[in-house]
């Protein structure tokens, strides 16, 4: 067996003997303790699990200074606001203009509305060419999240995440809890009404503010389209940002590269 397998807790072992054992079901069944957690992969046990995690926390709270600080919001905000409103002439002179193609559409679990997004770090592989474009929000997130950053595993995902008045991003759940999920809103129209549910809670974004939150318990994004037609509202923009949950050792997170390792998991 791999020697750093065998440097890793008891739990980590037990989970990859369990997964080669058990079905799906079975295995998320054996560590649920919230009816509304169900990932697509398995629970990790005797690790903290929660929808909602108090960002003031000692596990987030310099995290969370780095990425609410007021010039490094600004800096993140003029380079998402260059890849989705200025793409035909962003940083020209350095050839890093932002094609169309840089851009995604999301359609799983989306109905109604557009939700696009811009890829830092895609199923655990970095996107260089979005690092190039955008120097200053990459430089933050290693500055906040360090080696945290869920980098290397297909479980991770790190992108610019906009969706335009009237999108409902339908109720689904992440794969596993080995990995947290912080959305900083960098772009909120304060006359919309647009929010995220995470289990029983419904919890309403405010530009500025991060959230952190497990994405296995089931969630959905909703955001309504004002009555009154003459009202037009503006798009709702997020860097969502994945990270390994604080309570796992660095064996653990090497372990889960190798057996979870890019482009081989498949997130709602």
């Amino acid at each position: 067996m791999n020697e750093l397998f065998m440097m890793a807790p008891p739990r980590l072992l037990t989970t990859v003997t369990a997964m080669e054992d058990m079905d799906r079901y079975t295995l998320v069944q054996k560590h649920q303790k919230h009816k509304n957690q169900l990932p697509t992969l398995f629970i990790y046990p005797e690790i903290t699990s929660m929808p909602f995690y108090d960002k003031s926390h000692p596990m987030f709270a310099s995290i969370v200074q780095i990425l609410e600080n007021d010039q490094n919001l600004l800096k993140m905000k003029q380079e998402c606001s260059q890849v989705f409103y200025n793409n035909n002439n962003n940083n020209k002179d350095n050839g890093n203009t932002t094609s169309i193609f840089d851009i995604d559409t999301i359609h799983s679990s989306n109905y109604g509305g557009v939700w696009n997004s811009f890829y830092f770090v895609n199923q655990g592989n970095i996107v260089q060419n979005s690092v190039n474009q955008c120097p200053n929000t990459w430089e933050i997130l290693q500055q906040a999240f360090g080696e945290l950053l869920c980098t290397g595993s297909g479980i991770g995902y790190v992108y610019f995440s906009r969706i335009t008045p009237g999108t409902h991003i339908t109720p689904h759940c992440g794969v596993c809890n080995m990995r947290l999920r912080l959305q900083l809103p960098l772009s909120v129209d304060c006359n919309s009404d647009v929010k995220i549910r995470v289990a029983d809670e419904w919890h309403t974004y405010q530009e500025g503010e991060a959230i952190i939150f497990d994405d296995t318990f089931n969630h959905e994004v909703l955001y309504q389209k004002s009555d009154d037609d003459s009202v037009q509202l503006s798009d709702r923009i997020v860097l969502l940002v994945d990270f390994w949950h604080p309570e796992l050792t660095e064996a653990e997170r090497e372990c889960t590269r190798i057996l979870l390792p890019p482009d081989q998991v498949t997130d709602p």
